[in-house]
């Protein structure tokens, strides 16, 4: 899969970008969507992430959607990390770049009916805005066997299976003193 990323012009001339729906510290999609822009950073390409949600916090990290057009040219790729319904999903036809789906899976609505019915309206949304979206899509990506199924099943052929990259690292903190002894004990809790 690594092959996805290696286009056949020189790197200085292409940009892999990214677009998710919402970011926010901590998230999955997130951390999959910071750690990618890392490594393509690395390897020597232009690389930002573009959001249509943006918290405080992680303003300096990512652009609003709005800029992407600035940013958009046949030459580059897009890679979009597709889970709900949203404007920047339903516009990828709309982009020049060469697009990347990264299929993170949808919840299926019926679970967010009791909870929170926008929630259950944008899983719906986004099951039935994926099949319009996948002819303008060149290559699908998924993080499991059961996604990747679920892609295939929505009409994209050509996939791959990628192992979802974890940053350990990140997770190397010492234990919060205050949950170590609130939770210390011989009862088994969650």
């Amino acid at each position: 899969t690594y092959k996805i990323f290696q286009p056949q012009r020189h790197r200085n001339t292409v940009e892999v970008h990214q677009l998710v729906t919402s970011i926010a510290p901590g998230d999955a999609i997130s951390n999959a969507a910071f750690s990618l822009q890392k490594l393509l950073r690395k390897e020597g390409f232009k690389s930002e992430i573009f959001a249509e949600q943006i918290p405080a916090e992680l303003a300096g990290r990512c652009n609003h959607l709005g800029r992407y057009p600035e940013f958009d040219t046949t030459e580059n790729i897009l890679i979009a990390h597709y889970s709900i319904a949203s404007i920047g999903m339903i516009t990828l036809p709309y982009f020049k770049a060469r697009k990347i789906l990264f299929y993170h899976n949808i919840t299926p609505y019926h679970y967010w009916i009791n909870i929170n019915v926008l929630a259950a309206f944008h899983c719906l949304r986004g099951k039935s805005d994926l099949p319009g979206i996948l002819p303008f899509i060149q290559y699908g990506v998924a993080f499991s066997n059961f996604s990747l199924k679920d892609l295939r099943k929505a009409g994209l052929t050509k996939t791959a299976w990628l192992p979802l990259q974890i940053d350990v690292d990140r997770l190397k903190i010492p234990p919060d003193p205050i949950m170590m002894k609130n939770f210390n004990g011989k009862e088994k809790r969650i």
